[in-house]
Parts: structure tokens; C-alpha cells; sequence
């Protein structure tokens, strides 16, 4: 009986329950509504149906934090009121994406974000004028690169070549203030 109490206390140190499916309960992080499907059987389901990696399933799952990619909250449980309300009002309240105007905290929830793409030279927008609704996944597939590499440069004052043109990238129209900065002061980004 002693062998076997030392081997179920060691044993459960060693995570050998890591291949077992276990129920992933995901949350739309503005509204806090369950996604459509939740709860999933596993975490596999739950990536495939929310479009998500798996990688980033295992990182935020219980974690508290809204991941980014899609906006979701993750948890290996169904949260009850109080946790729901907590979450909604943090929610409201995230800051900007670290390393952008005024960021430094959390990153934003989901990936559709409104970009304004400039050309750095005359601080004309790329594309006509509808140009200045473009999704963040939509300006990353017009300049042909991943979507944080967008999310990277918005709002950093930076000028930085994409798809072979040196663009500013911010999340809204500038004004003319910031325009004569920009023109007058060109820094590029690393």
C-alpha cells in the first residue's frame, strides 16, 4: 500500500494526462458569449473550428488573457457569472496593442482592425480612398506578408518597406500636424 501512495504522488507531478482530450470552453472576448460548438471535446476541435493553432490553444487556455487572433478567451471549464462579468469588463477596457501610440498593455482583441496604409514619400493613402477600410488580414495579404507583421508597424511613427513600397501604417486617418512630422522627419523602421 506505501508503494503504491509514493508511486500515485509521484505520478501526478508528471502530467501523463497531457494526451487526454480534455473540453475547451471558448468566449467571444467582447461579448462573452460562447462561440458557436463551445464547448469543444478537445483541444483539436476547438483549433480547428476557430481557426486558431493548437500552440496557441495550450498558452491561453486558463490563462485569463484574451488571445488575439480571433478575440477568444479559452478556459478548461465553463465560467461561471461573476468570472463572466469580471472578463466582460476588462474586456471593454483593453488597451492599445503594446508598442503603438499610447500602448504598452495587453494586445487588442481579434485582428480586425482598421488600416490606413500611406506612402511615406507623400503621405498619399495606397489605393484610393475605400483603401482606408482594409482589414488588418486583408492589408497583410495586399502587401504579402503575415498579419503581425502589420500589426507591428501600426501607429509607430515608422516608415517601413512593404511590398516594395516604404509605407506608415496607423489606424486611422492622420491629420495634418502628424502629416508634416512624418514628412519632415522620415525615420524608417528596423
Amino acid at each position: 500500500m506505501l508503494t503504491f501512495n509514493l508511486a500515485k504522488n509521484i505520478s501526478s507531478d508528471l502530467k501523463l494526462n497531457s494526451n487526454i482530450a480534455k473540453e475547451v470552453w471558448v468566449y467571444d472576448a467582447k461579448t462573452l458569449e460562447l462561440v458557436k460548438g463551445s464547448p469543444f471535446s478537445s483541444k483539436t476541435q476547438a483549433s480547428r473550428v476557430v481557426g486558431i493553432s493548437h500552440n496557441v490553444i495550450n498558452y491561453f487556455i486558463d490563462s485569463g488573457k484574451a488571445e488575439g487572433i480571433k478575440g477568444t478567451y479559452l478556459f478548461s471549464r465553463q465560467l461561471d457569472t461573476k468570472e463572466i462579468q469580471k472578463y466582460l469588463e476588462s474586456s471593454q477596457t483593453l488597451p492599445p496593442p503594446r508598442g503603438t501610440l499610447g500602448g504598452g498593455g495587453e494586445a487588442e482583441l481579434g485582428n480586425k482592425v482598421e488600416v490606413w496604409a500611406y506612402c511615406a514619400k507623400t503621405l498619399e493613402l495606397i489605393k484610393e480612398s475605400p483603401f482606408l477600410v482594409y482589414k488588418l488580414p486583408l492589408a497583410a495579404n495586399y502587401f504579402n506578408v503575415n498579419y503581425r507583421t502589420i500589426s507591428r508597424h501600426l501607429n509607430t511613427k515608422l516608415a517601413t518597406i512593404k511590398n516594395n513600397i516604404l509605407v506608415y501604417l496607423f489606424r486611422k486617418e492622420i491629420n495634418s500636424v502628424l502629416k508634416n512630422e512624418l514628412l519632415t522627419n522620415l525615420k524608417r523602421a528596423r
